[in-house]
């Protein structure tokens, strides 16, 4: 979603899971603004920025807010503000205007809470852009480079570099694949989400390592 201003945003990211609801949003996206001073309560980006960027990731995890005891849905919060760019204190029930604050999410159809899709009346503001995940052959042609990088500049044997880089990064994504098929995400088990920050998470590890924990090359 996004007004097609142009200009150096600031950047905010929310990280949703089947719990978040409107009460945790809304304090976090204010957090991100500048209020004006005057009677009405206006919400600006911060000088020097034209807007403020928030990054909704996973939009497709919070509940609709129709549990027992469940407060208004973080979706419907959402599209208040893209609709009428503006909500309501919680506890004065005031106004409050938001400007120039534009959306972009992370979507995962399999992962939606119990199963239920994303209210179409907030995804209308989307341009979606589907992207299929990378195969082994994408995997390969990414992390090695960095691995063989880290390997070159730790001064690993040649033999290290060439038996060992290509055998850990097929390794790590044959295992990824495995663990992708075996748990897949869902409202209830938010954390079954392995992409690749997922991978990148393992190869950071793995530029940590020395050629002398690595003296018997088989192990």
């Amino acid at each position: 979603a996004t007004d097609g201003k142009r200009g150096v945003p600031t950047l905010l990211s929310l990280s949703f899971n089947y719990y978040t609801d409107a009460a945790a949003v809304q304090p976090r996206v204010e957090a991100g603004l500048l209020k004006r001073s005057g009677t009405l309560a206006e919400f600006n980006p911060p000088p020097g920025t034209s807007r403020l960027l928030v990054m909704c990731d996973d939009l497709s995890l919070p509940g609709d807010g129709s549990a027992p005891g469940a407060g208004a849905s973080a979706a419907a919060l959402l599209r208040q503000l893209l609709d009428h760019e503006h909500w309501y204190d919680r506890k004065k029930l005031s106004l409050k205007r938001l400007s120039d604050v534009e959306l972009a999410a992370t979507i995962n159809p399999d992962a939606g809470a119990a199963g239920r899709p994303v209210d179409p009346r907030l995804l209308r503001h989307f341009v979606p852009l589907a992207m299929a995940p990378p195969s082994a052959t994408g995997l390969l042609a990414m992390f090695l480079p960095i691995l063989d990088g880290h390997f070159v500049a730790a001064a690993f044997d040649v033999s290290f570099r060439s038996s060992v880089g290509p055998a850990l990064v097929k390794a790590a994504a044959a295992l990824h694949r495995s663990a992708c098929a075996a748990f897949r995400p869902s409202g209830r088990n938010v954390t079954y989400g392995f992409g690749l920050r997922t991978m990148a998470a393992v190869f950071q590890g793995l530029l940590d390592a020395e050629p002398d924990q690595f003296s018997d090359h088989a192990k």
